[in-house]
């Protein structure tokens, strides 16, 4: 994504729109990892600096789409970890990169049970 100001312009990367969405995801109560999605039939769990290997973003016209995929701990009502987690998403993105952020789509993955 390209900013033009009066003095130049900003290119931010897709790369650095997951990472602010990923520290985001990772600063969320009930999120207990981010993931690829299926492989060979299991869940391949994902943290840290790989964490951004379960967002996908895209970036038009200066508003950001995002979507997550996730492993929430068992237990806790899934749909309120996912609104904090789309809230936290959207408060990060539009704060650190001034860009706006039109949609967070979250796909639970599965549950954690430890």
């Amino acid at each position: 994504m390209t900013l033009h100001t009066s003095i130049g312009r900003i290119n931010i990367t897709d790369q650095v729109i997951s990472k602010i969405a990923g520290t985001a995801a990772k600063a969320t109560d009930g999120i207990v990892s981010m993931t690829a999605g299926l492989v060979d039939g299991a869940v391949k769990h994902l943290s840290g600096k790989r964490m951004m290997k379960g967002i996908q973003v895209k970036i038009s016209d200066a508003m950001v789409s995002v979507e997550l995929r996730i492993i929430v701990q068992h237990g806790l009502k899934i749909h309120e970890v996912c609104h904090g987690l789309q809230r936290n998403v959207r408060e990060a993105i539009e704060q650190l990169s001034g860009l706006t952020v039109a949609e967070v789509h979250v796909r639970v993955e599965g549950l954690s049970l430890s």
